[in-house]
């Protein structure tokens, strides 16, 4: 028969020919077994597609060195509200008009209620706590031009 191993020799499997009492027209009859280790997993949650739409803004901020869009993104998650969908990275752009050691970074912020649809005022707000929140604690400021 055959035997297969694992790496750390642990035993993977084994086939061979079966004793069987099989016609003598009939072919040799061949099995295998298999060592499969039950991996316990966490149930995949799903949800429901959105039915409600979504409103988004970019905002394009002047980040200074050491600042990484994870830590941005961190702050605007925790600051954003429970509307703040997605945060997505959009470009970077580096300029001797920013300075040196400092890049601009563009972001999409997209909201979405699951129940009702946003209104401008609410999303206005959320990016005006984003922003105040960036530049007291990365001090990353709001690229205006």
């Amino acid at each position: 028969g055959w035997v297969a191993r694992t790496p750390d020799g642990q035993l993977a499997g084994r086939a061979a020919q079966v004793d069987l009492s099989p016609p003598a027209w009939a072919a040799p009859v061949y099995g295998f077994e298999l060592e499969i280790a039950a991996d316990v997993r966490q149930p995949v949650r799903y949800a429901p597609l959105p039915t409600t739409p979504s409103a988004w803004r970019d905002v394009t901020l002047v980040l200074g060195a050491g600042i990484t869009a994870a830590r941005v993104e961190a702050v605007m998650r925790t600051t954003a509200g429970r509307l703040l969908e997605t945060v997505g990275l959009i470009s970077e752009f580096r300029s001797d008009q920013l300075g040196a050691d400092h890049r601009a970074v563009q972001f999409r912020l997209v909201f979405r209620a699951a129940d009702r649809t946003v209104r401008d005022e609410e999303v206005d707000a959320a990016v005006a706590r984003v922003l105040k929140a960036l530049e007291q604690q990365l001090d990353a400021k709001l690229r205006t031009s």
